[in-house]
Formats: structure tokens, C-alpha cells, sequence
């Protein structure tokens, strides 16, 4: 028996109900749906806290390639989740309107990237250079863009902003630090 008070995680939704929630008219694929249970809570308890967090970290990083990320954040908000992690964000968060609380955790920023970070994301010759950089809870979600990506006459601070309005993201201007002033 289904308890109607509960609300369905979307990647337990048919494509239908989907896009009736969320009122869509041509819903795209959403993430959660190819692995509805890593988005889902461990309804039977079998899983340990350390399994349960890893879990939810792997669920949170497919939120952030989701098209419909900030769809979900609102759906959330508006149904007040009892499980799983919708959004990116588990239950605790997730009943919070990101937009109406200022809580849009998704950011696109430039920032210039550490030889650390570059290496991380498979982008070596990335290092010391500006890039447009994805986060969510301030965590790295993936570089958008290297500033000897860009052609014609765009700067990296154009392509951040208009990657943000694509993503739904909020665009948080950074204050980048010049390499010239780390060698003296």
C-alpha cells in the first residue's frame, strides 16, 4: 500500500506524473532515474552510516549534472520530503525553498585553479589558469570552461554568467588574486 501523504521521489515517477508535478511540458531525462535507488533511502536499515553517507554523496554528485536540478530543489520544497535525497540535498535541506531562502547552492564562479584541483578533474594543463568553475555546497562539481577554451571576443567572466543562466545557477563573482603577485 502506498501511504498518499508521502511524497514519490521523481525517480520513482513515470514520465507522466513528472511532468505533472513539475509542470513540464516535454520533461528531459532526469539523473535520479537511471539509479532510483541510490537516491532513495534504505527503506529496510540493511546499510551501514558509512555506506548510508557515501551513498548519499555519489546521489548528491548525479544531482549536480541533472538538467532539472533546480526544478527538483523547488518540488522538494514544496512537498517536504520524508527520504531520500532530492536535489542534491537530503531530507533535513530539501523542505527549504531555495529560492525563496536564498539557499541556491548551485554557483558558477571564476576562479584560478591550484595544480591540485586541475590534476583532480583531468584537466592538467588547466593549472594557474582562470576558469569557470562549478560548485554545489561549495563543494567542486566540474569545470565549465579554461580561460584558453574561449574564442572571439568572449571573456571568462561573459561565459561564467551565460553558463549560469543555462544551469540555473547562481553566478558569485570572485575575487581572483593575480598569479604575477605569487612570483616575486
Amino acid at each position: 500500500m502506498v501511504r498518499s501523504d508521502v511524497p514519490i521521489h521523481p525517480s520513482r515517477m513515470l514520465p507522466d506524473h513528472l511532468a505533472v508535478a513539475w509542470r513540464l511540458t516535454d520533461p528531459p531525462a532526469i539523473e535520479c532515474a537511471y539509479d532510483p535507488d541510490l537516491h532513495t533511502a534504505d527503506s529496510e536499515g540493511v546499510e551501514s552510516e558509512q555506506e548510508r553517507a557515501a551513498r548519499v554523496e555519489v546521489a548528491r554528485q548525479v544531482c549536480l549534472t541533472c538538467p532539472l536540478l533546480m526544478r527538483c530543489a523547488r518540488y522538494a520544497a514544496e512537498v517536504s520530503p520524508v527520504s531520500g535525497v532530492w536535489a542534491g540535498r537530503d531530507t533535513a535541506e530539501a523542505g527549504t525553498d531555495p529560492v525563496r531562502e536564498g539557499l541556491i547552492r548551485h554557483t558558477i564562479t571564476v576562479e584560478r585553479l591550484d595544480p591540485v584541483t586541475a590534476a583532480e578533474v583531468g584537466r592538467p594543463e588547466a593549472a594557474c589558469k582562470l576558469a569557470v568553475v562549478e560548485r554545489y555546497d561549495g563543494r567542486l562539481g566540474k569545470i565549465c570552461a579554461v580561460e584558453s577554451d574561449l574564442w572571439g571576443s568572449v571573456t571568462i567572466d561573459q561565459c561564467a554568467r551565460g553558463i549560469a543562466r543555462t544551469y540555473g545557477a547562481r553566478y558569485v563573482p570572485a575575487t581572483l588574486a593575480p598569479a604575477e603577485s605569487a612570483v616575486a
